[in-house]
């Protein structure tokens, strides 16, 4: 705590501190954010600390440009060269991920805050709405759809980078805790995000959530279904404990956080283009025939009778999977 007092004194001695300070880190942005991603993981738990610490407070309100901008990058291949946003995000989740596992108390409380400053600094890039500033009121009506283009595509671009690692990486975390702040991040982009933000990588999303819903599963019920299946060979009343424990995880899973991102993207077929929902048929066939859980089966149906009803189109191609899932 002394030494953390020492260096804000001298830091604002230095920089002034408040809006000049916010200055000074803007202008040396990029090369301040990478080093601070390289001490996040290095050997020294303090350097850990006081990295995944600074990093936090850095990242609020940024931009995708601020970031480095570029396309879309979804696995970092460690060059350093042509660093772009997405590989800046990618790396931001990665090392809050390994602070929120790591083996020092201290760093794993920054790890906490650090995720939940990644978490908002990433719906904010995937919501079109709030990068708008004030000073488009200015703007022509040519210029003003330009600019609302423009943050459109980098909204596209920050839900690709986002989901594509979330769903990859986040989601099969050891961490509980990691898992949970990626569920609640990818919660929180599905609420925000336009049909068209997420039309891009709406079929790969919802495989995820499917596979998810009962990879996730707590370890405890898999041991207790399998108990209850071994007293339903016994006849009497163990059917009874093995049909309510298996209604029992169904509810579970169809009430829990994924299940809710699931029927937001569900939701959200009817307004993109008939290719997109196309897409969504071998997704739900995979989906079927590899679960290896009742509730991502029992899911599956579920957005099967979904789509059916609410675009009933989709299944209107000749393909095997389309006949073979109807």
């Amino acid at each position: 705590k002394h030494t953390r007092e020492q260096m804000n004194s001298l830091w604002v001695a230095l920089t002034g501190g408040g809006a000049e300070s916010r200055a000074v880190i803007t202008q040396n942005f990029l090369s301040t954010i990478d080093a601070l991603i390289q001490d996040a993981v290095c050997s020294s738990w303090r350097a850990r600390a006081g990295a995944c610490s600074a990093i936090s407070d850095i990242i609020v309100g940024r931009s995708w440009d601020e970031l480095g901008g570029g396309g879309v990058v979804v696995d970092d291949d460690g060059e350093k060269m042509n660093t772009t946003a997405s590989i800046r995000l990618i790396r931001l989740w990665r090392s809050a991920l390994r602070a929120l596992d790591d083996v020092r108390l201290v760093v794993r409380e920054r790890g906490e805050v650090l995720g939940r400053s990644l978490r908002a600094l990433t719906i904010r890039l995937c919501d079109p709405s709030v990068l708008i500033s004030s000073d488009d009121t200015f703007l022509s009506d040519s210029d003003q759809m330009k600019k609302d283009r423009e943050i459109e595509v980098q909204a596209e671009y920050a839900a690709a980078v986002s989901l594509g690692w979330l769903v990859k990486y986040g989601l099969n975390a050891p961490c509980p805790e990691a898992t949970g702040i990626c569920i609640s991040c990818l919660l929180g982009i599905v609420d925000v995000s336009k049909p068209t933000t997420l039309q891009p990588v709406l079929a790969e999303l919802c495989y995820a959530l499917l596979m998810a819903m009962s990879g996730l599963e707590p370890a405890a019920l898999n041991y207790l279904q399998v108990r209850a299946a071994g007293d339903s060979n016994s006849g009497g009343s163990g059917n009874d404990r093995y049909d309510n424990l298996e209604r029992i995880r169904i509810q579970a899973a169809m009430s829990g956080p994924i299940a809710t991102a699931l029927n937001k993207c569900l939701e959200m077929v009817k307004h993109v283009d008939l290719e997109t929902q196309q897409k969504l048929v071998p997704v739900f066939d995979s989906s079927l025939r590899t679960g290896a859980g009742f509730a991502t089966r029992a899911a599956t149906a579920d957005a099967v009778s979904n789509l059916s009803n609410s675009c009933p189109s989709a299944f209107r191609f000749k393909g095997i999977s389309s006949v073979k899932l109807v």
